[in-house]
């Protein structure tokens, strides 16, 4: 997704669109990544001085290595790509995929941290900053890059955008040559909570890999629920899939990655995503609307046609995440109304109940009290003895 911190070409939105639109034709799921917060989030959690191409391109590939990593080795709950497509993409253009990954932490703070396996859990379902909490990944984000994509079993499409080596610049400005090191805390609602509507989940997937036991990963998951982090639409049936990987990752030391037990990767289908696609549909607007940098592309052979068409693509994407949040917003008001009758009626019947009895028990002191009182007017017959 285009950024008006991290831009690599001015014509970034057209791109994003473009690349959208061919995803939503020849995919099945797609997970994306945003290069401006993998820039912050070397810095500022992986205590990278002056992060890399590189350094972004070990944290993406981290993400990967754990959707992957069924194919390669054996687990207790083993997922393959078809199995991810089928659980996480409900509709057809609903297929981008928000991910998360933990722990994130420098080398010298692996000997002073467990990392258990609640640890690990509990720190994907926090909030945004990269200065606070793990990972943000606030919705599923497509930069202008090169995609690539292979075929899974059952013919299953996936697409991973890589993601484009970090630049400082300000909105379609020139490039400076400062590093960022701001906070990459977005105007946006993170991956799970934020400051607009979190928006709800349509289905979410947590890809362990290690020294991790079921059972840990069973007790993890209910105080998620108990604690409510997440938020998942009324017709969902079962909201978590489980993987579980024994292999440990595998990583670089010089890349800023330490080696951990455990590790845990979180993909999500999430409504949230439509902020962002908003964001980026007004960004293309703006260019389009004056027709500003197209020449690039009618040079290549393209018309003014594909854009356009990729652009009501994209229009009717987020009317589709919008229809989602609409129709789970009536599902909850609706079971709210009968929650709050069903309260009125059982608070009624009570309440009638107990009336009942109040009077029947008055109606029977007052049997009593009406028997004593023809006790008490009753003559007493005396006892005459014979002769």
């Amino acid at each position: 997704m285009p950024s008006t911190k991290v831009l690599s070409a001015v014509v970034e939105p057209y791109n994003a669109v473009l690349s959208c639109h061919n995803s939503l034709q020849r995919c099945s799921a797609s997970f994306a990544a945003d290069n401006s917060f993998m820039y912050d989030l070397a810095y500022h959690r992986l205590a990278i001085r002056r992060p890399t191409f590189r350094h972004i391109n070990a944290i993406f590939s981290q993400t990967i290595s754990a959707v992957t990593g069924s194919l390669r080795f054996d687990g207790a709950l083993s997922m393959g790509l078809s199995e991810i497509c089928t659980n996480l993409v409900p509709f057809p253009r609903l297929q981008f995929i928000s991910t998360n990954y933990a722990p994130l932490v420098p080398p010298q703070h692996v000997t002073f941290n467990r990392f258990t396996t609640m640890d690990i859990t509990r720190s994907v379902f926090q909030s945004a900053d990269p200065k606070e909490e793990l990972l943000q990944q606030d919705v599923p984000v497509t930069p202008s890059s090169t995609m690539s994509s292979f075929s899974a079993p059952s013919s299953t499409q996936l697409s991973f955008f890589t993601p484009l080596p970090p630049i400082r610049r300000s909105s379609f400005s020139a490039p400076s040559s400062a590093p960022s090191t701001s906070s990459s805390t977005s105007s946006t609602s993170p991956m799970w909570s934020g400051p607009l509507s979190p928006g709800v989940h349509m289905a979410c997937c947590l890809m362990y890999r290690g020294q991790v036991k079921p059972s840990d990963v069973t007790t993890a998951i209910k105080k998620v629920i108990q604690k409510r982090a997440i938020n998942f639409v009324s017709w969902t049936p079962t909201g978590f899939k489980v993987g579980v990987n024994y292999q440990p990752v595998t990583t670089l030391p010089e890349l800023g990655l330490p080696r951990l037990p455990r590790s845990v990767c979180v993909l999500s289908n999430t409504t949230s995503a439509r902020h962002q696609w908003e964001k980026l549909a007004a960004d293309f607007d703006k260019l389009f609307s004056k027709k500003a940098f197209c020449f690039w592309y009618l040079d290549e052979g393209m018309s003014l046609e594909d854009l356009t068409e990729a652009r009501e693509d994209v229009a009717v994407m987020i009317k589709e995440y919008m229809d989602v949040e609409e129709m789970t917003s009536r599902e909850a008001a609706r079971r709210k109304i009968e929650t709050e009758s069903l309260v009125d009626s059982k608070t009624e019947s009570l309440v009638n109940s107990k009336t009942e009895s109040l009077v029947d028990g008055n109606a029977g002191d007052a049997r009593v009290d009406d028997k004593k009182r023809r006790r008490m007017k009753r003559p007493r017959l005396r006892n005459h003895s014979l002769p």
